[in-house]
């Protein structure tokens, strides 16, 4: 009986072993964790997180302590956690491991918490993940960071040799991308675009998939892309069937290169950058401009601006806006009082629209209403009033369209008194 008693306490002893979560090393310094994993011939897994992040403490409770993860992470891995934020309630141990957290922050260009990482004895870096993963997620990747090609980094490796092939880029780009390794990402992706896709015949280059990557990973107004694009535009939108797709990736990469910096815009600098633009990428960067200093006057509160750069960006783009135009639209029946602006507004820009993406939409219908009303036009504001009404009957915000047509029936004004400025 005594023997059995045995038994049962050692299999009870084996179990308890087995279903305990993550075992992370919490009192040794860098130099022996890695001495450890050298010794025991174990690679070293590296949660990163911060004290303020979410997702690093459900983690915590709800991923690492299950058995599953456990009894992979603890037979191939020396497990550490590294917070790379500090607060007043950090121990000794974490103070003295400040200096270490800051470098392996820089080091392996953790941009997002949490980040995993998978690295050798010698601090190697060989795998990265980003982002809450779920139990199946994360024994997924610990599982793949034990096999060579699927190592990230030793992916990259094999790239930088020029033994990587093609077929594998866009996924490796889309991995660096993801996991905040934005110049692997850039690499990558030129050297599939420039030395592959750019490369392949007609028929095998105007794919859907091939024109995802492109757009995901448009390269910069200097780039071989770039230039095809501009080089091909209508070529591009024919056989690819969207409209306008090649003008919306080249305003993209304008709009990036050149207008990304919001500090210290004024007047000599907008009218310097629009003459610039214009004279290097024609309408489109026109565009790019009008659109960029139409936003800038509403936020600086100056509607004359506001007006006029509305006008002139819709006049080019409407058939390819980058704003929500019935957003834009309603501050400008808000805040403008030009007559000529509201008309163009009311006749052309939200009359098209309406057809072209904005039918049985209330909220589009209000804003043409009111610039109807605006600019005189009464009975046809209040017909349109009365259908959005309908439209949102019901809806909490109900009130606010019943409110607008009762004015217009009152003839009270449905907008602010004053200009901006």
């Amino acid at each position: 009986m005594k023997k059995i008693l045995n038994i049962g306490v050692l299999l009870l002893l084996a179990l308890s072993v087995k279903s305990q979560g993550i075992n992370f090393e919490t009192n040794l310094s860098w130099n022996m964790i890695k001495e450890k994993a050298k010794k025991e011939n174990k690679l070293i897994f590296v949660d990163v997180y911060a004290t303020w992040c979410v997702p690093c403490k459900a983690m915590d409770k709800d991923i690492y302590t299950l058995a599953v993860v456990g009894n992979i992470t603890n037979g191939k891995y020396i497990s550490i956690k590294v917070q790379i934020d500090k607060t007043k309630e950090d121990n000794q141990h974490l103070k003295e491991w400040y200096s270490i957290s800051d470098s392996i922050k820089n080091k392996y260009e953790v941009t997002s918490v949490p980040s995993f990482l998978i690295l050798t004895a010698e601090g190697k870096a060989l795998n990265k993940e980003v982002g809450f993963l779920d139990a199946n997620n994360l024994i997924q990747f610990l599982q793949n960071s034990l096999k060579n090609d699927q190592q990230y980094y030793t992916q990259i490796e094999n790239l930088n040799l020029g033994i990587y092939p093609y077929k594998l880029m866009p996924q490796l780009a889309i991995k660096a991308k993801k996991i905040g390794q934005a110049n692997d990402s850039k690499i990558i992706s030129e050297k599939y675009i420039n030395n592959y896709l750019l490369k392949l015949k007609e028929n095998d280059f105007y794919t859907k998939e091939n024109f995802e990557f492109i757009t995901d990973f448009f390269g910069n107004t200097n780039s071989e892309i770039f230039k095809f694009f501009v080089k091909n535009q209508d070529k591009i939108n024919q056989k690819i069937g969207i409209e306008n797709k090649a003008q919306y990736s080249i305003r993209y990469a304008i709009s990036k290169d050149y207008l990304n910096n919001d500090s210290a815009r004024n007047e000599i600098w907008w009218n310097k950058i629009e003459k610039v633009l214009t004279a290097k990428f024609g309408q489109l960067g026109q565009e790019v401009v009008y659109g960029k200093r139409m936003v800038y006057y509403l936020e600086k509160k100056d509607s004359i601006n506001f007006g006029k750069y509305y006008c002139k960006y819709f006049k080019t783009a409407l058939e390819r806006p980058e704003y929500n135009i019935n957003e834009v639209t309603w501050n400008l029946f808000q805040t403008v009082n030009d007559i000529e602006v509201l008309k163009f507004a009311c006749d052309v820009v939200m009359k098209e629209s309406i057809e072209a993406w904005y039918p049985n939409n209330a909220e589009a219908y209000d804003t043409y209403a009111n610039l109807l009303y605006k600019i005189g036009r009464t009975k046809p504001a209040i017909d349109w009033e009365i259908k959005a009404v309908k439209l949102k009957a019901g809806a909490p915000d109900e009130k606010l369209y019943t409110d607008a047509l009762d004015k217009m029936k009152k003839g009270e004004p449905t907008w602010q008194a004053t200009e901006l400025n």
